[in-house]
């Protein structure tokens, strides 16, 4: 199966001429990957509705529906939702779909009756769970908003999603240490997300001290790491940022033991390694005549 950038890759090329089989396959792959294109639904939904069948044509309505909402024509999705509730007129995620309408219209409290009452028949509803946290930070409830992703998370931890937008919430409110936190949760739930750990170091890297100063700047390498760093210049800016800062960070050398002293001045001398690849690194960018390696990354997470 291809990925959903080389199928998106492809229908760009196509420029409006992709086959029935590619647009099916494409659409079916934003539904399952949850990316919202409501620009390539509404140009090929009905092609695609009219060479689909059985259940296909169900999840199809949803995701024209979803579409539709994100592009504020609540008319449309009102079609949408009337086809689908006379089909699942019990359904869950058709009622999901009525509480989406009312947040596209504004209607936050009918929302939140929606979303209310499906969380009676099912507390677990993880989908339901995020729409209210979207209808109080729509609403400007930051307090509401917060007591709702802590209940989220209380019953699914592993939700990296949650953990990032509570951690944006409480950067919203100058709380950096609560939000070092949330992004500590989400780099451990998804190690490998080079943006993840840039945001983390980014936190870091405001919480200031030598300290924090070195973590910011093992995230950013962690995060070139996952992303080569031609890719990746916020976290090859941020590793000059980093190590710039650490250099120039004081401490009361009397107050640390020997073995914290030997820790610092290990920490400096990469940091003086990791500051030169940095640069080297940005000056190769214009004109790249060498092949670098991560060996010296590698060293710096360590």
């Amino acid at each position: 199966m291809e990925s959903i950038s080389n199928l998106i890759e492809s229908y760009d090329a196509a420029d409006g001429k992709s086959s029935i089989t590619a647009l099916k396959e494409l659409l079916k792959e934003l539904r399952r990957s949850k990316l919202r294109r409501p620009d390539i639904v509404f140009d090929n939904w009905m092609r695609v509705l009219n060479a689909e069948s059985g259940s296909e044509v169900w999840n199809l309505y949803e995701q024209i529906c979803i579409a539709a909402l994100d592009n504020g024509d609540s008319n449309f999705a009102n079609e949408c939702i009337t086809i689908l509730l006379k089909k699942f007129p019990n359904s869950s995620r058709v009622g999901r779909l009525v509480g989406m309408q009312n947040e596209q219209c504004g209607k936050y409290e009918a929302a939140l009756e929606v979303y209310t009452d499906l969380l009676k028949k099912n507390p677990a509803n993880l989908m339901v769970l995020k729409r209210k946290v979207c209808v109080f930070k729509a609403m400007g409830d930051t307090k509401r908003q917060i007591e709702e992703l802590n209940a989220l998370l209380t019953q699914f931890p592993s939700e990296a999603a949650s953990w990032l937008e509570l951690g944006e919430v409480f950067l919203s409110l100058s709380d950096n240490a609560a939000a070092a936190h949330c992004f500590e949760e989400a780099v451990l739930l998804n190690p490998v997300s080079a943006a993840y750990h840039s945001r983390l170091a980014e936190v870091y890297y405001t919480l200031g001290g030598f300290d924090n100063f070195v973590l910011a700047r093992k995230h950013y390498a962690m995060s070139l790491q996952n992303q080569a760093a031609q890719h990746n210049l916020r976290a090859l800016y941020g590793v000059l940022y980093a190590t710039n800062s650490a250099a120039q960070a004081t401490t009361d050398a009397a107050n640390l033991s020997v073995d914290a002293k030997k820790s610092r001045e290990q920490e400096l001398r990469v940091n003086t390694e990791m500051q030169r690849w940095a640069k080297e690194q940005l000056a190769e960018l214009a004109n790249p005549t060498t092949n670098s390696t991560l060996e010296l990354v590698s060293r710096a997470v360590m």
